[in-house]
């Protein structure tokens, strides 16, 4: 894949959002039904539904998620079925880290304790949790849904938390999430 124009960590600091910004991702070319230039989205960089790079163009604000582990894209789909779903979170992690750049992990509650594990010490990972649950939450709420009533032990802190996906899932045509940290 071609280099997807990924912001240099200076430019990456200055993409300030307003109060509150809702991004989507879609394994198709499904969007809400609003004007694309208005959108903040997350496009597939490479797997099945990887999207040209032109298209990232057509919305307000684009980052890019890998299935494979390509150091390009700025996220990382943790879920089964993706190469990236396996110790391959780690290597990608640690090479965003060698660019200087984050690296965003998405994961659902189940599989966090893992992508903890394999993401330990790194300190450039933030996390894009999805509880799909149809409840948006500050990073506070989620820091305490985590611990307290799902009770996963992982140290995560709101400083950590990305991202949170609270609506769609595998019917849906795109997913919706709210961020929670700095674009």
């Amino acid at each position: 894949m071609a280099d997807t124009e990924e912001k240099s960590p200076a430019e990456e600091a200055e993409v300030k959002a307003p109060e509150k910004v809702y991004f989507y991702d879609s394994a198709g070319s499904y969007w809400p039904d609003e004007p694309l230039d208005k959108l903040w989205v997350m496009l597939y960089g490479d797997g099945r539904y990887a999207s040209p790079q032109h298209e990232a163009a057509d919305f307000h604000e684009a980052r890019w998620i890998t299935v494979l582990g390509s150091s390009n894209c700025g996220a990382a789909d943790f879920e089964p079925g993706n190469a990236v779903y396996s110790d391959r979170l780690r290597s990608w992690a640690e090479a965003r880290r060698a660019g200087g750049y984050r690296a965003r992990v998405y994961t659902d509650l189940s599989n966090l304790p893992w992508a903890w594990d394999l993401c330990a010490g790194l300190k450039n990972v933030v996390w894009w949790i999805a509880t799909l649950d149809g409840t948006e939450r500050t990073a506070e709420e989620l820091v305490e849904f985590i611990k307290v009533e799902h009770k996963i032990n992982v140290p995560i802190t709101t400083k950590e938390i990305w991202g949170l996906q609270f609506e769609g899932g595998p019917n849906s045509a795109y997913d919706k999430s709210v961020l929670l940290g700095t674009w």
